[in-house]
């Protein structure tokens, strides 16, 4: 029993203390700072010191509540003070406080925040509803297109997006800053017709998201801040990738192309070893797809046992030759005419010519004619001196009878 006294005696007693600490972080303007965080420094006991508690993060109203306990078992050693320290991204501030029932119910840390103010609108003025974000703050804006965030002094990087398009501008922030951010929106409406014009009922994408065409070629999309540059497009068994451009009007034109050239008018002659073939090549329709660099002007052709290929050359925009060599002057050339327009259509057009080469004619030569103009000249001069030497015989005659 005595024994059992003196080890109760013995035992430690408990000197130290427990406190609630009810935190609000506010900025200079008073107002509430939410997901501050918060943490309290305190003397453990005698031996450990200095304890730093968990950090607790602030409520929408700048609230934290913090326990903690000095386990010191020796009277008069017991340290009641403690600091709250609160920290908002590079801001901190602390203030010092003495354990008991002296302070007020809510200790009040004031840091350097300022609101920076996010409005969201379109090139029209209307608000654009998006999410802002600034120093790892993100907020949505309301339904009209603003959004605060308060931040403490200093430089950020300010993003916006909406409407699938972002943007990103360099703030800083002393006081209150407010800034405007306009996205050019667009209201996409993609028209599908063919070559003749025709509207077609096909299958549009843009950005993952599929409208059908109605009747007349057209496929509207829903608003986005983000222009679109191409358009996938399924008609029928036609798959295509085309561009699109809603930069002056929001409605894009695009042709599916799905009528081949026509090759008409072919013919052929043969000419010092060589066969010309000519052709006429148009691409037909207000909307057709025409000729380009990829587009294909061939002909494969064989003489004999040689099959060969040939490329044609324009002469003028729907006039192209093609040049086919042959030594046999009484071959047949078997030829196809192979074109495709800058859509990918094509078209053949098949042919033989039988090479019939022309025969040149020596020309007659003829012995050279005799000129007998001196003599008739010599005759005649001949006949004039016989008539005058007659006329003075006759007058001689006259004079002397």
């Amino acid at each position: 029993m005595l024994f059992a006294l003196v080890a109760l005696f013995a035992s430690p007693v408990f000197a130290g203390y427990t406190e609630t600490a009810n935190v609000q972080v506010l900025d200079s303007q008073l107002r509430p700072i939410e997901r501050a965080q918060v943490y309290v420094i305190y003397n453990l006991n005698k031996e450990y010191g200095a304890f730093k508690t968990p950090a607790r993060e602030t409520d929408p109203q700048g609230m934290a509540k913090i326990t903690f306990t000095n386990n010191e078992f020796t009277i008069g050693l017991v340290d009641y003070k403690y600091k709250v320290i609160a920290q908002y991204m590079n801001a901190t501030n602390e203030i010092e406080v003495v354990a008991g029932d002296d302070h007020p119910p809510v200790l009040t840390v004031v840091l350097p925040a300022s609101v920076l103010s996010v409005t969201l609108k379109d090139q029209f003025g209307k608000p654009v509803v998006g999410t802002v974000e600034a120093g790892g703050i993100r907020k949505d804006t309301d339904g009209g297109g603003y959004a605060g965030l308060l931040v403490a002094k200093g430089s950020y990087l300010l993003s916006a997006s909406a409407l699938k398009a972002s943007k990103e501008f360099l703030v800083m922030v002393d006081n209150d800053t407010a800034k405007t951010i306009v996205f050019r929106t667009y209201t996409p409406k993609v028209k599908v017709i063919n070559d003749n014009g025709i509207g077609l009922q096909a299958r549009v994408e843009i950005d993952n998201y599929t409208i059908s065409s109605d009747s007349s070629g057209i496929a509207a999309f829903p608003k986005t801040a983000k222009m679109p540059t191409s358009a996938k497009i399924k008609y029928s068994n036609i798959v295509a990738q085309k561009s699109v451009n809603f930069e002056v009007e929001d409605t894009s034109l695009v042709v599916l192309d799905m009528t081949p050239p026509k090759i008409s008018n072919v013919r052929a002659f043969y000419e010092n070893g060589i066969v010309t073939l000519s052709a006429t090549i148009e691409d037909f329709g207000p909307f057709a797809s025409g000729f380009g660099k990829d587009s294909q002007f061939e002909v494969d052709y064989s003489v004999g046992d040689n099959k060969r290929k040939a490329f044609m050359y324009p002469l003028s925009d729907k006039e192209f030759q093609a040049e086919i060599p042959t030594l046999d002057a009484s071959s047949i050339v078997y030829y196809t005419i192979i074109v495709t327009d800058s859509e990918g259509n094509s078209n053949s057009a098949s042919g033989t010519y039988r090479v019939e080469a022309k025969v040149e004619e020596k020309p007659k030569v003829e012995p050279p004619k005799k000129d007998d103009t001196m003599m008739y000249a010599a005759i005649g001069v001949a006949l004039g001196v016989a008539l005058l030497g007659a006329y003075i015989y006759k007058r001689k005659k006259d004079e002397e009878g």
